[in-house]
């Protein structure tokens, strides 16, 4: 019976320091976050265009970013 309290509690102690590791990688990502960056990779979408046989007739080629993705 030992042995499993044993067991027990190193297992709480384990999930206690996963839950350490969570809270403190959240709190630096959110700190890095609230710096500015350059977005170097997005979501972008061209638009609306006219395609005929397979090339851009008309409208804007230009993307619009949407979003900024790290």
């Amino acid at each position: 019976m030992r042995a499993r309290r044993r067991v027990v509690l190193a297992l709480w102690i384990v999930l206690g320091l996963l839950l350490v590791l969570v809270v403190v990688g959240a709190a630096r990502d959110n700190d890095e976050s609230n710096r500015s960056h350059r977005c170097t990779h997005g979501l972008s979408s061209i638009g609306p265009v006219q395609i005929m046989n397979g090339k851009v007739v008309g409208g804007s080629a230009t993307p619009h970013t949407e979003a900024c993705l790290r």
